[in-house]
């Protein structure tokens, strides 16, 4: 398998650490490392923050407190004895910076009103200060992957305006007011993940302000990987559509969020949605996570988490699941849960040892023979073209 294949066969389970846990002791990376096992999932991506503290030690970040070990090496050790792949990954909000966010409140993205919304901005320093642990990590541990879960390269901070005003010229927030007064939308930030909403009603000098900060970003990430570890994969979230696309030669897998709350409910504007997602992703994978943590699991029973991850599997996404509160399950919902991933993981395997049969018949098929293409031909494009639209 080469190098960056292994992604469509990826079962990934979504880990972080708890500070309610005792991380300090030696045998928590097994415990981790075992609970994603459980679950039937070949990969398990970790958080390198607890509050913006680091988890082995950096020149960019203090370690957390009371941890006497390299976490990091730990898990990269344990997860490759049982032939798992480890990503990780950064989460740009204030909580998983903390740190941070108190010693520099002016790195943190801010509304139009300037009152803070909750995410780091990566257009002031603490994007460099996140590429500078990106690049330590790839130089010091060999890591199957990276991964960004947000997509904040545009706000109302000091940084975004200053840069905003190098680029045209122009003052950002006097942009605001004059698409206000022409009856243009009340966006109230510039995040990458609201691109259609906030950046359409702000005209194009912040649709292009969005997309050089998109541009650097991803361009630098995939710059450090090719210089100092190029087999490793590059995974970012957040991205849509036609972004998907644009960025098809740089990423080299997705996890778009689609969810399920963002399309009301409704399983066919969800498939739709991930469809869609799919065919801009120029045949990368794209991961279909379901959200079973903290936050998610008392409104949410494990049928929908069930019926979730099986929907993205049926749009051939890579099925993801979020932190499990495994404590608050019963055993045999524990068990009936592992199951259920573990046959999700014998059908992605399936499916990527059958496609090549699949494509092989299909190419070879009456179907695409010169005399069927007149009729075969208009009902693809069009099909193409709907997607594209």
């Amino acid at each position: 398998m080469k190098d960056h294949e292994w992604g469509r066969t990826a079962v990934a389970y979504y880990d972080w650490v708890n500070c309610g846990e005792a991380y300090w002791d030696e045998n928590y990376p097994a415990f981790k490392v075992e609970r994603a096992a459980s679950f039937g999932a070949n990969v398990l991506m970790l958080s390198m923050q607890i509050g913006g503290y680091s988890v082995y030690p950096s020149k960019w970040a203090a370690t957390v407190p009371r941890l006497g070990y390299d976490m990091l090496a730990k898990f990269r050790e344990l997860t490759h004895q049982r032939d798992m792949r480890l990503v990780v990954y950064w989460l740009g909000t204030t909580p998983g910076a903390a740190l941070q966010l108190e010693l520099h409140p002016d790195w943190q993205q801010r509304d139009e009103e300037n009152k803070p919304i909750g995410c780091m901005c990566y257009v002031s320093p603490y994007g460099r200060h996140t590429l500078g642990q990106v690049k330590e990590i790839l130089a010091g541990y060999d890591v199957d992957g990276v991964y960004f879960d947000q997509m904040p390269v545009g706000c109302f901070c000091s940084f975004c305006q200053a840069k905003f005003k190098v680029m045209f010229n122009r003052d950002l927030m006097e942009l605001v007011g004059a698409v206000r007064a022409d009856g243009g939308g009340g966006f109230s930030h510039l995040e990458a993940e609201d691109y259609g909403e906030a950046a359409l009603s702000g005209g194009s000098q912040i649709r292009q302000f969005i997309q050089a900060n998109t541009d650097w970003w991803i361009g630098s990430v995939r710059s450090i990987i090719d210089q100092t570890r190029p087999k490793t994969i590059y995974q970012q979230g957040k991205l849509f559509g036609p972004d998907l696309a644009r960025y098809a030669d740089q990423v080299d897998a997705v996890l778009p969020e689609v969810l399920w709350w963002s399309v009301g409910g409704d399983l066919d504007r969800l498939a739709l949605s991930r469809w869609i997602c799919k065919a801009y992703s120029a045949g990368k994978p794209v991961y279909d996570e379901a959200k079973y943590d903290d936050t998610n699991i008392d409104r949410r029973c494990l049928e929908e988490v069930k019926l979730l991850l099986g929907h993205g599997l049926t749009c051939d996404g890579q099925p993801l699941l979020r932190e499990a509160r495994v404590a608050d399950l019963a055993p045999r919902r524990l068990d009936d849960l592992q199951q259920y991933m573990g046959q999700l993981r014998a059908l992605v395997e399936h499916r990527a040892k059958s496609e090549p049969i699949i494509t092989g018949s299909l190419l070879h098929s009456q179907a695409v023979e010169m005399k069927h293409d007149r009729e075969m031909g208009p009902s693809i494009s069009g099909a193409c073209r709907i997607l594209r639209e």
